[in-house]
């Protein structure tokens, strides 16, 4: 009905038809069938054609009055913020935690390409809290310390879990206990960036006794489920890095810590920083792409 209506706004303003059909760059029945259209909707005549021209009815002028302003704002806000696309350039830098920009950005970086063409976005995928004063936004699972010249808020947190491929179960029965897992050839991540605590998804309220000992341990979270997918380990990931590989949920009752990430943005060239920003937290809301198949 709004475009219906844009064009009804457009034929008064016009005083034509055919004067319409060509500023707006359609064919005249269209204008007519917008018309029409809108008419059948209210269930009122809002136009009488007459030689020449045509002349509104009372509902028409009302209408007329009515929708006016609402377009033109509208308008306006389409032109603000095509404008502010248009406005967003320059360069940057963006240094992010390889695991989360594994499935959570890589994938989509085309669309913030398209949405801001303006931009030369750099990626810098560090595992560790890199200096704020090189990087104009940065995401990272170390808890940063506050500092005034910098906004930061944790944005999102991912659960630990074991995983393996689908063939790992050809070859091996899967564990059931914790004892069990002491068996298999396991991967992990080091402590450091992450909450080592275990829990039971079932009885929170459980005090579990065991250190998960992996026979390899990985500095990068990203690599252990490489590593488990290339050897068919039995990986510490997590549900995203699981989804995107395709694998198998390993002992799925328990939750083996939990990584925070948090997002640090510099005060300066806040337009390019705010755009980056507001993309990356709609990223973060969608589901995960599967990248490989277990």
């Amino acid at each position: 009905m709004l475009d219906d209506i844009a064009i009804f706004i457009e034929v008064v303003n016009n005083n034509s038809f055919s004067k319409t059909a060509q500023k707006l760059r359609i064919s005249q029945a269209t204008v007519s069938r917008a018309i029409q259209n809108l008419q059948n909707q209210l269930r009122q005549e809002l136009i009488i054609r007459s030689n020449p021209g045509f002349i509104l009815t009372k509902v028409g002028k009302v209408l007329y009055e009515k929708s006016t302003d609402s377009i033109v704002k509208i308008d306006n806000a389409i032109k603000y913020f095509t404008g502010r696309t248009n406005q967003v350039h320059g360069n940057l830098r963006v240094a992010v935690s390889p695991g989360l920009a594994s499935v959570k950005l890589d994938p989509y970086i085309h669309e913030f390409k398209t949405k801001y063409p303006n931009v030369r976005i750099k990626i810098y995928y560090e595992n560790y809290l890199p200096d704020n004063r090189n990087f104009d936004v940065i995401i990272t699972p170390y808890a940063p310390i506050e500092n005034k010249s910098n906004d930061w808020e944790k944005i999102y947190s991912s659960n630990l879990i074991l995983a393996c491929t689908k063939q790992y179960i050809f070859k091996e029965s899967l564990p059931n206990t914790l004892k069990e897992l002491e068996s298999h050839k396991t991967v992990g991540v080091i402590r450091k960036i992450f909450s080592p605590k275990i829990t039971n998804i079932n009885n929170p309220q459980e005090e579990i006794h065991y250190r998960f000992k992996p026979n390899v341990v990985s500095s990068i979270l990203t690599k252990t489920t490489f590593l488990a997918y290339y050897n068919h380990f039995i990986a510490m990931t997590t549900n995203e890095q699981l989804k995107a590989f395709g694998m198998i949920h390993v002992l799925p009752q328990y939750n083996f810590g939990r990584i925070d990430y948090y997002l640090i943005k510099n005060t300066y060239n806040s337009l390019i920083v705010d755009s980056f920003v507001e993309f990356f937290l709609m990223l973060l809301k969608r589901d995960i792409l599967p990248l490989f198949e277990g």
